[in-house]
């Protein structure tokens, strides 16, 4: 492995100065053809910095928390199906920038004084980047940690510091796309328990109440009854797709599919040619085994990029303060949804 003692003498410099230009961050005080010459040689003997020694002297430790929520319902249960495009989004923005990125749970934002929080509350990270959908206080967390925060989907929606979907624009215009394509009898369905909770907005993420919120704005508008079916059973999916002659059925993500398609086959439906199905939430950069799924694609690669960027830039006091970005939702029919003629 190469040495500054390397590169410097390949480049004719001193060790200090090579050293300022690749740890110190202190390039500025030389001319840019000597930089990148230095950077040139650097990467051509595959020099590797030493982050340790980086930290003690910038007193930073070039790591970056980011916070998710385990969404089963115990602690020895691990589930969240759609973190990892964004996580990956993320981890290249840090890696670019020297940074590495460090992954917690979000039982430590458990309040003040627990176990599980003493990590946030010690002099280790850059930032935090924290996905909080349902759990916590955000004025809580920033009391706790002498950081910049940035936050991913929060629960609290806020004009700063946010990476976020509107969730009420894809619940209205996935129903605004499908009506053009002639659809009038179209459902939402959820689980029993989450189609109970919904309504009163209680422990659900946000986006939940604001994707169901948006259908049912979307349809009054249009002057179609909203149909709710708190249920994905198979067999009694099936048998109220069929009482209530469905023609196009929303769910929240894409896990519900097999469901869906299980439900529409028992009753003698068939995808997408009886029955077109559409998801608020197809993310962008999954590979669904080939199947172009049918709903509101999400960049969430795209959305880690913006996120690391927007901390990165606090971190380096290049920005006071970072406006929020909001994710639009991208309409897409894929192979699961179809145009239809409307019903006298």
């Amino acid at each position: 492995m190469a040495s500054l003692r390397d590169i410097a003498a390949e480049c004719q410099l001193s060790i200090n100065a090579v050293s300022e230009i690749l740890n110190r961050g202190n390039e500025a005080r030389y001319r840019p053809e000597t930089c990148e010459r230095v950077r040139a040689v650097a990467a051509r003997l595959n020099y590797v910095p030493n982050r340790a020694a980086q930290s003690m002297r910038s007193r930073r430790s070039r790591v970056v928390g980011f916070v998710t929520e385990n969404t089963s319902s115990n602690r020895e249960a691990l589930y969240h199906p759609s973190i990892y495009s964004f996580v990956v989004g993320l981890s290249h923005a840090m890696i670019d920038a020297g940074h590495h990125l460090a992954v917690l749970d979000l039982f430590e934002l458990a309040p003040s004084g627990d176990p599980q929080s003493r990590v946030l509350e010690e002099v280790f990270f850059d930032g935090l980047i924290v996905h909080q959908g349902r759990h916590g206080s955000q004025d809580e967390l920033e009391r706790r940690v002498d950081v910049p925060v940035v936050w991913y989907d929060a629960q609290v929606d806020g004009p700063v510091r946010q990476v976020r979907r509107d969730e009420l624009q894809v619940g209205r215009e996935l129903v605004e796309h499908l009506y053009a394509l002639g659809h009038r009898q179209i459902a939402f369905a959820m689980p029993g328990y989450a189609a109970q909770a919904v309504p009163a907005d209680v422990g659900f993420n946000f986006s939940m109440h604001d994707r169901v919120a948006g259908y049912h704005a979307a349809m009054h508008a249009l002057g179609l009854q909203p149909i709710m079916i708190p249920t994905l059973s198979v067999a009694d999916l099936g048998a109220l797709l069929r009482a209530e002659k469905i023609t196009a059925l929303i769910t929240e993500g894409t896990s519900e599919f097999a469901s869906v398609l299980m439900a529409a086959n028992l009753v003698g439906l068939q995808i997408p040619r009886d029955l077109s199905w559409a998801a608020c939430d197809v993310d962008d950069r999954r590979d669904y085994g080939g199947l172009q799924l049918g709903g509101m694609r999400y960049d969430r690669y795209a959305a880690g990029q913006h996120a690391g960027a927007m901390l990165l830039n606090l971190i380096a006091a290049r920005e006071d303060e970072a406006p929020t970005v909001r994710m639009p939702g991208v309409f897409q029919p894929g192979d699961t949804v179809i145009r239809v003629t409307p019903s006298a």
